[in-house]
């Protein structure tokens, strides 16, 4: 909900969300994740904790990730996470 302003685009972004389905983490993700994170460190590159779980969301759902983040490209040599590249 971050970057939106006003009421109606509140309320349009909260109706488009809702035909998504809600993934909860387990704990096995969490401890992926962090594999991940780890992974990325030796190799040079910080991500964060919340897109390493992002990232591992999308690899044990086989979800296609939509970002504009960089970190997610370069995180993406690291594990088998997909990435939207327009056509």
């Amino acid at each position: 909900m971050q970057g939106f302003a006003g009421p109606r685009a509140r309320k349009a972004i909260i109706e488009r969300f809702t035909a998504l389905p809600f993934l909860n983490p387990d704990r096995q993700d969490h401890i992926d994740a962090a594999e991940l994170r780890n992974r990325c460190r030796r190799a040079g590159l910080q991500i964060g904790t919340i897109d390493a779980l992002l990232a591992q969301l999308c690899v044990r759902h086989a979800l296609t990730l939509l970002t504009a983040d960089k970190d997610f490209v370069l995180a993406a040599s690291h594990c088998p996470l997909r990435l939207w590249k327009p056509a």
